[in-house]
């Protein structure tokens, strides 16, 4: 999503109206959903959908960084129109274990350089682990 013009993180679509994020990602100021887009070059923005937000929950535990409970709900002030390119996560049925495969996606760091992030929307497939194994790399870092 963005703040003025400039895209600052990144989510996932739970409805037309709420959207999943980090808690680090609450910078304050006025923040838009941007969605339907594969490209963050202006050109291809104006081919997805840009919403504004009303509230930003960030996790009651959050304590700042990258560590446990980095997690935020964002609102959109309109719903965002679900279709081919626009779609929400599929979520798990309410007390199931997942395993398998996710898919995750975004712009995050593709090097070490000066500009790591990339312009264009990336997705890989990783297996999903317990989390304890997941925890243990967060409080060792």
């Amino acid at each position: 999503f963005w703040s003025w013009t400039e895209h600052f993180c990144g989510g996932t679509i739970l409805s037309e109206r709420w959207i999943l994020t980090a808690g680090h990602c609450k910078l304050g100021g006025e923040v838009f959903v941007v969605a339907g887009v594969n490209s963050l070059r202006d050109k291809d923005k104006k081919a997805g959908q840009t919403v504004p937000t009303d509230l930003f929950i960030v996790h009651p535990k959050y304590a700042g960084e990258v560590k446990p409970f980095d997690i935020a709900l964002l609102r959109t002030t309109e719903p965002l129109v679900l279709g081919p390119l626009v779609r929400a996560a599929r979520l798990p049925s309410p007390g199931s274990v997942p395993s398998g495969d996710v898919t995750l996606s975004g712009w995050g760091y593709v090097s070490n350089g000066l500009f790591p992030g990339t312009n264009d929307l990336h997705k890989m497939t990783v297996p999903l682990i317990d989390l304890k194994p997941c925890n243990a790399t967060i409080t060792a870092n």
